[in-house]
């Protein structure tokens, strides 16, 4: 089954057919592999993140995480209730990341951002 999901991950990533790109990169359990310097940067900057889905238990990142960790919380969060925000989430934060670095004002006045709530 892994090898026929790697199969329709490459053939719809070719298609640029993004909802199922992201279906089976859940499936997959792939994380992004440089998010965590991401979650780092918005966390200097005073900010937490939470990650889950609505209606249901969120975990907050609050402290510096390792990838291994990260991947954890994404795929026990939110992956049994919703498998395709499991990767959406990531990108979310990945560019919440890149955003706070770059126009830190933007977030002023922020304290947590709710992520699934996105």
């Amino acid at each position: 089954v892994e090898e026929h999901l790697k199969n329709l991950y490459q053939r719809v990533g070719c298609l640029r057919y993004w909802p199922a790109v992201r279906y089976c990169s859940s499936l997959l359990r792939h994380t992004v592999d440089s998010i965590s310097p991401f979650i780092t940067t918005v966390l200097v900057n005073g900010k937490q993140l939470t990650v889950g889905v609505i209606g249901r238990e969120e975990t907050v990142f609050d402290k510096p995480m390792t990838p291994a960790e990260i991947q954890s919380v994404m795929y026990s969060t939110i992956q049994p209730y919703d498998v395709i925000q499991a990767v959406l989430q990531q990108e979310v934060v990945l560019y919440c990341g890149r955003l706070i670095a770059t126009n830190p004002e933007m977030f002023k006045g922020i304290l947590k951002i709710r992520v699934g709530y996105v």
